[in-house]
């Protein structure tokens, strides 16, 4: 579209002239200030991955000598267009873009040595949970809250987290979103910037809302992808568009992913308004976007390279511009500089004053008041509240003592960090899958209720049913917000599939063990890490063949004991881990009533990083029982590459040997592995193990088994998967397959 051919600027041009006369009667200076030139709007549309080609764009239309006076986005185009309008220049706009895991981003899992040690041991193998309202399932508004991306973009924006009306950064700037309830698009000129760009990119059923002033928004591609008429509005005259937001023909390009299907629905109604944005362009820029899906987030730099190419095919047109306008100075070498802001105080909203969802924001942010604050301390504190669990989604920032949002600290508003939480809706109903070629298919239902009894408590309900069987309930609390005093009780009902020895050195019969029991324990949670307990236990055992030769029976035992417990998980993965140590010790005395027995066990894991990638592994584990009537459950199985995952300490894995193909009062075991991460989330590791079984403790090498497991595993949506291939050298190789978490 050219300069001349909008009526408003004919217009424009004949008051112009009628003024003449009287712009002639000015005074000399006046007369030789330049005439003011037109306002140039860049407007960068929606398109998940595809708006990582802005960066390429942009990059372009400085190379052209466009000034850009004013920004506005619409989702990936708000996040680009608004750390461009906070003066982020092109190469600081790259370095994010190739820099940063924006995969990760639609994942809300925090550091796992944040989260608290009753929520790290044991793990938990929940695929999917869905939420319970009012006594019945309902569905999520959103698989992510938002929580990573909106910390990326408040550490980014932190240096202009002040600013309120968006019109006054280094480049005025406007985000578009569309009302829930109204699906009217609307631009947001101030508020929180960070806030107003997360609110933008709220692609529906992938993000969850976002709440500004009483209102739900989500992703202003729904109505308006390409927000030109919102840079006309806010005071452009001529406009440069960036636009990647073709829907995918499916006959041509196919929708190959659940992402591409998400996009492609979601922003398929705003195309009626596409051509009417498109009009108003001067100058439109459109990246190619076949071969590449909507969520080739790992495709930075092809991205960028294809908004350059865009962008310099119409150089031309650019080139003309920018002659029209008058050329732009050369671009801020740098990003905005990092700045401090001292906050005298916090204030908590969205809880109760004074309750305790508000006492463990406080206790868990662990500042000292009055602080000077960067972005990176800001997000340390605010990631240890979110690793709670206790809340969906954490926004802060600080404002300052003219703010409404400002504390009063003797009767005087001051500099206060703000932040506004959203409780976690705890009762959920969660649902998990796992398939390995030892045990075949496992399903997992789990009900789980948060703060039923007092806050802070969580009970859960685990059906777990397959060839291993477990029906269970258990409450856990702390004595306290975030106290170290803890209680946990649990009751309930276990069946594995175990080898019967019958006094034999070798299996005499494939049988269950079946284990009724129930306990209470408590202790204190030692450095916020090391999770201890001492108390009952009452149980009913039942070792019984599936089928054995004559004479094989089953045998039962109803005993009381007490036993005590530690255990510490601060490995930065569950799977696949390249730090860290997981630790288990346990002890348990049966004084006579039903059985008298004795009963230690002890297993540690250690993982150090050696290199980019690279870690190595050490596992070590003991057991010692002793007592003339021991009932079956207290015996150590040893064998094969995948063993039960219920009763811990009594089941553990030895490659080269058959599916626990040792057993006994006693048994040792020892394992080093080498780790390499050959590309993100795919995993080889290699595994040299020893270990024995037997009815005494024995450290003579000449019953002791062992051999070499290598493993190739990848981390995918469905949990781990992983094929394992293990060997004694003497022997076929054992050929395991493994998806889904352990449960």
């Amino acid at each position: 579209m050219s300069l001349i051919s909008r009526p408003a600027r004919l217009v424009g041009g004949l008051v112009l002239a009628l003024l003449a006369p009287a712009a002639a009667a000015q005074t000399a200076d006046s007369a030789a200030a330049p005439p003011e030139r037109p306002t140039v709007g860049l407007v960068l549309s929606g398109g998940a991955a595809k708006g990582l080609a802005h960066v390429g764009a942009i990059r372009a239309i400085e190379a052209a000598g466009v000034p850009v006076d004013l920004v506005t986005g619409t989702s990936m185009g708000a996040i680009v267009g608004g750390l461009y309008a906070a003066g982020y220049p092109t190469d600081s706009l790259e370095a994010i873009v190739e820099g940063r895991d924006w995969i990760g981003l639609f994942d809300d899992a925090v550091d796992r040595r944040l989260v608290a040690p009753e929520a790290r041991v044991g793990g938990g193998g929940v695929l999917v949970s869905l939420p319970i309202e009012g006594g019945s399932l309902g569905l999520p508004s959103g698989l992510v809250a938002g929580q990573n991306v909106f910390e990326l973009l408040t550490s980014l924006l932190w240096p202009v987290q002040d600013v309120q009306d968006f019109t006054q950064l280094p480049r005025p700037f406007a985000a578009v979103v569309v009302d829930v309830e109204t699906g009217e698009p609307r631009r947001l000129t101030s508020g929180y910037l960070p806030l107003a760009i997360r609110a933008s990119m709220s692609l529906p059923s992938l993000f969850t809302p976002v709440a500004i002033d009483g209102r739900r928004y989500i992703d202003g591609g729904v109505a308006r992808n390409l927000p030109a008429e919102d840079a006309l509005a806010l005071g452009a005259d001529v406009l440069v568009c960036v636009d990647v937001s073709r829907v995918i023909d499916e006959a041509t390009d196919g929708l190959d992913s659940f992402f591409d299907v998400l996009v492609h629905a979601a922003f398929y109604q705003s195309e009626q308004s596409l051509g009417d944005q498109k009009a108003l362009c001067d100058v439109l820029i459109e990246p190619e976007t076949e071969g590449l899906s909507s969520f080739s987030f790992d495709a930075g730099a092809e991205w960028i390279a294809r908004g350059v190419a865009a962008a310099e095919a119409k150089r031309a047109e650019l080139d003309a511009l920018a002659n029209r306008v008058g050329r732009a100075a050369a671009a801020p070498p740098t990003a905005p500089a990092a700045r401090t802001f001292r906050a005298d105080t916090v204030a908590v909203v969205g809880v109760e004053a004074g309750g305790e969802a508000e006492k463990l924001v406080r206790r868990r942010l662990g500042l000292t008041f009055p602080a000077d604050l960067t972005a990176a301390d800001a997000e340390a504190a605010v990631r240890r509240v979110y690793a709670s669990g206790a809340f969906d989604i954490i926004t802060y920032r600080v404002v300052g003592a003219a703010s409404d949002s400002a504390a009063v600290v003797s009767g005087a508003a001051v500099p206060t960090l703000v932040l506004d939480v959203r409780r976690s809706n705890g009762d959920r109903l969660g649902f998990g899958f796992r398939y390995d070629t030892v045990y075949d298919a496992a399903l997992l239902f789990s009900l789980q209720l948060r703060d039923l009894v007092q806050f802070g408590s969580t009970t859960r309900l685990d059906a777990r049913l397959g060839e291993q069987v477990q029906l269970q309930g258990g409450y856990f609390t702390r004595l306290g917000i975030d106290e170290p005093l803890s209680v946990a009780a649990q009751a309930g009902y276990v069946s594995v599939p175990v080898p019967v020895f019958t006094g034999a050195v070798r299996p005499t019969a494939q049988g269950r063990l079946d284990v009724v029991s129930a306990s209470v324990l408590g202790g204190p949670i030692l450095l916020d890490a090391i999770l201890t307990g001492v108390g009952p236990n009452v149980a009913y055992v039942r070792d019984a063949p599936d089928v054995a030769p004559e004479g094989v029976e089953g045998t039962s035992w109803t005993y009381a004991s007490a036993s005590a417990f530690a255990a510490v998980d601060d490995r930065d993965r569950e799977a696949f881990p390249s730090r860290g140590v997981r630790a288990l010790a346990t002890a348990e005395w049966a004084p006579g009533v039903g059985a008298s027995f004795r009963h230690v066990s002890a297993d540690a894991e250690l993982w150090v990083p050696l290199a980019r990638g690279l870690s190595v592994g050490a596992r070590a584990a003991a057991t010692r029982a002793w007592g003339e009537d021991l009932p079956a459950d207290r015996l150590s199985f040893l064998g094969g590459a995948v063993v039960p995952s219920l009763l811990p300490g009594r089941f553990f894995p030895l490659y080269g040997t058959e599916r626990l193909e040792l057993a006994g009062r006693a048994s040792q075991l020892a394992a080093v592995s080498v780790q390499f991460e050959v590309v993100d989330e795919v995993f080889a590791r290699v595994t040299a193990n020893a270990g024995r079984a037997g009815d005494s403790w024995s450290l003579d090498t000449d019953d002791v088994r062992g051999g070499v497991g290598a493993q190739l595993g990848v981390v995918t949506l469905a949990g781990p998967a992983s094929l394992t291939v293990a060997t004694d050298f003497d022997g076929v190789p054992q050929v395991v397959f493994s998806v889904g978490r352990s449960f």
